[in-house]
């Protein structure tokens, strides 16, 4: 087959065509996702609060409907800012009862960084980061992602919009939390609940927290 310069022929001309529209398709793709990721990933140093001194009977009902639901689940971006250092990734939050739940965090392609499967009194962890904890704490692998210190049992209501054992809390205008902090043994944790939006028949329920520890930062957006 003789060659004129400048044409070749047609099927790998074509061939060629398929392997760039695929790996431009993935690769900005991936761009994509990486940049809404990071664009919310943002630090909100000031917040609008409404503070009631007596809470409300609304708060009270809506606290009660809450504490009724048992299964739940969202997933959505996590986001962490600790010394310089921030980091992301995808959460799936699922939940069957208050001590039956499952956390999955994965990077931008899908693959699982870190899961925890908490059935009543067994934590079952898998962890696919370098240099993780060879315990079976899932606090010290929380730790060494987000820099973090996370008490899971408070952190599944505060998800929810519920208080947990933090005794000082605020409500906004509408009776949602909006603001709790949890002092354990010393240890501080300022959780700001500050959107809320309704889905599936439930009530309304937290779309975006910003939880604070020291100069550590975390983020949660549910998208779902």
């Amino acid at each position: 087959m003789f060659r004129i310069k400048g044409i070749r022929p047609l099927n790998i001309i074509q061939g060629r065509k398929i392997i760039i529209f695929v790996f431009y398709h993935r690769f900005f793709g991936v761009i994509f996702f990486l940049g809404i990721l990071f664009s919310s990933c943002t630090f909100h140093e000031q917040v609008k609060k409404y503070s009631l001194t007596n809470m409300s009977p609304q708060w009270h009902e809506h606290q009660k409907l809450i504490q009724s639901i048992t299964q739940y689940q969202i997933r959505g971006v996590l986001c962490w800012f600790y010394d310089d250092q921030k980091g992301s990734a995808h959460f799936n939050w699922y939940q069957k009862s208050p001590d039956h739940y499952q956390l999955l965090l994965t990077n931008p392609l899908g693959i699982t960084i870190f899961q925890i499967n908490q059935e009543e009194k067994s934590t079952y962890l898998i962890c696919k980061l370098s240099g993780c904890p060879i315990n079976d704490d899932p606090g010290d692998v929380i730790f060494k992602i987000t820099g973090m210190n996370i008490p899971l049992e408070n952190f599944h209501q505060w998800i929810m919009g519920l208080p947990g054992k933090g005794t000082t809390f605020s409500i906004d205008e509408k009776s949602h939390l909006s603001e709790v902090i949890f002092n354990d043994h010393g240890q501080y944790w300022h959780i700001l609940l500050l959107e809320y939006r309704s889905t599936n028949n439930l009530p309304p329920m937290p779309s975006r927290i910003e939880i604070r520890q020291g100069h550590r930062h975390i983020m949660l957006y549910v998208d779902g």
